[in-house]
């Protein structure tokens, strides 16, 4: 019995997290995770809602959320296994507990309190529509915009530069996507950001720097 647990709960490989990677569409809404540095950099959209996500492989494999682009919430991995990786925090309100699945039918997830689950998504790989990232991206003065744990002057992230990896549009709803490299005063980091259409408007409504 001691042999079982400590196998159950031997530390994540740094490639358990590599399985969500891919573009994911369901009817709620896509998740779309990126490769890109030495993590995976995630966009999760949902109708007007939406998330900016980093996969950590190193020095511990986590995955750490920006719900709405606001603080961090981060949830280290406690579990890999073929197709499937889980990802806990105890002390968090909710969830505690997001678990991925993949396999011939796509990518799904279970999120919630402990062994219990509130919530489940499943979606089906599926090619996105590319988008093509407006010059004035910058331009939102009240878009929440982080470089790590620290939050940008939004009148400063006009001076990114951005190099763009993946782009996509939602496929229901006003929202699209991208990931990509941004540098700042000589350091560079992986990034995830999302902006809103609204008519020929193009808004950003928030971005992340993942150092």
């Amino acid at each position: 019995m001691l042999t079982v647990l400590a196998a159950a709960h031997a530390p994540c490989p740094a490639t358990a997290v590599d399985l969500l990677t891919g573009h994911w569409h369901s009817r709620r809404g896509d998740e779309h995770w990126t490769p890109i540095g030495t993590g995976i950099v995630g966009v999760a959209l949902e109708r007007d809602s939406f998330e900016l996500l980093y996969l950590r492989r190193t020095p511990e494999p986590a995955y750490v959320a920006r719900p709405g682009g606001g603080p961090t919430t981060s949830f280290p991995c406690t579990l890999s296994e073929p197709g499937g990786v889980t990802f806990e925090d105890p002390t968090h309100d909710w969830p505690q507990r997001i678990r991925y699945v993949r396999d011939a039918g796509g990518l799904s997830v279970a999120v919630g309190l402990g062994v219990r689950d509130d919530l489940h998504r499943a979606w089906r790989s599926f090619p996105p529509e590319p988008w093509a990232v407006p010059s004035t991206y910058a331009t939102a003065p009240d878009a929440p915009a982080w470089w790590g744990d620290a939050r940008l002057d939004p009148a400063g992230v006009a001076t990114l530069d951005l190099t763009f990896v993946s782009t996509a549009r939602a496929s229901s709803g006003p929202l699209v996507m991208a990931a990509g490299t941004a540098s700042r005063d000589g350091a560079e980091a992986p990034f995830s950001a999302v902006w809103r259409v609204e008519g020929d408007e193009v808004v950003l409504v928030g971005f992340a720097a993942w150092p």
